[in-house]
């Protein structure tokens, strides 16, 4: 393996570093917003008078 491929394997690397952090900041903020909306299902319910 020759400079220029190891170079590019190591490109290769650091963009898939990248979508893999962006993947899991956006799957970490999916499920924070599912939370926040179940929470806020839960507290309606309370208000309702419907306490499941």
């Amino acid at each position: 393996m020759n400079e220029a491929q190891i170079q590019d394997i190591y490109r290769r690397l650091g963009t898939l570093e990248q979508e893999v952090s962006n993947i899991l900041l956006i799957t970490s903020t999916v499920g924070t917003s599912q939370a926040a909306i179940v929470a806020n299902l839960h507290q309606i319910g309370h208000i309702c008078g419907n306490h499941q």
